[in-house]
């Protein structure tokens, strides 16, 4: 039982945050894996990613022919099926990175284990702003700069010892960790270009006059 002083005084963990880690421990369960991701963990990914990607995405420049597009139809769903299969693919790709590089340091140590897992699932959502994107990296400086705060912010979880700590990380080598950010990048990319979410060719449908 970690932090006993801690836990009997806060308040009860939100149930969006309880959802969200419940189905983990079910599957960590039957693998018969200790948590690979605490809520401490969830909530950086909360707290770090979602911020970024939104404020990545705002800033994003319209495209060029923006104005001489028809407008969607209002029969059109804004979130279609492929889209929405192809980006719960990009996420399962990262995912299976994570749970393959936990699997495979389990051995070392449940906390090197759990750092380097960490580490891809956060490569991998720094990769995804990229994948989601339509406009080069270069034309979004927010965009690159919001992706490098979060790798810096990453690395101070893992190389930076009582902040690990706090995480409850061992330090990784720094090829290990390096090597396991890398993994869970190449993981989005690769997933992204087999399975693009949107479709250049597909024609728009036009809105009724």
């Amino acid at each position: 039982e970690w932090y006993p002083q801690y836990k009997a005084q806060r308040a009860p963990m939100p149930d969006d945050l309880r959802r969200q880690i419940e189905p983990m421990q079910e599957v960590a369960r039957l693998l018969g894996w200790p948590l690979v991701l605490l809520p401490l963990h969830i909530a950086f990914l909360q707290l770090v990613i979602d911020p970024a990607c939104a404020i990545a995405f705002e800033a994003e420049p319209p495209p060029a022919d923006g104005m001489e597009r028809p407008p969607r139809s209002p029969s059109e769903s804004l979130f279609d099926r492929r889209m929405v299969l192809t980006s719960s693919a990009h996420g399962l790709a990262v995912l299976v990175a994570a749970a393959a590089v936990f699997a495979g340091w389990l051995s070392s140590g449940e906390t090197l284990a759990r750092g380097l897992a960490f580490a891809t699932i956060v490569g991998g959502s720094v990769a995804l702003i990229q994948v989601h994107r339509r406009a080069p990296l270069s034309a979004n400086p927010i965009a690159l700069a919001l992706g490098a705060i979060t790798l810096a912010v990453l690395a101070v979880v893992l190389w930076v010892a009582p902040v690990g700590s706090i995480f409850a990380i061992a330090p990784p080598s720094l090829l290990l960790g390096v090597g396991a950010t890398f993994l869970g990048a190449l993981a989005a990319l690769l997933a992204g270009r087999l399975l693009p979410v949107t479709d250049p060719d597909r024609p728009r449908t036009n809105a009724p006059a």
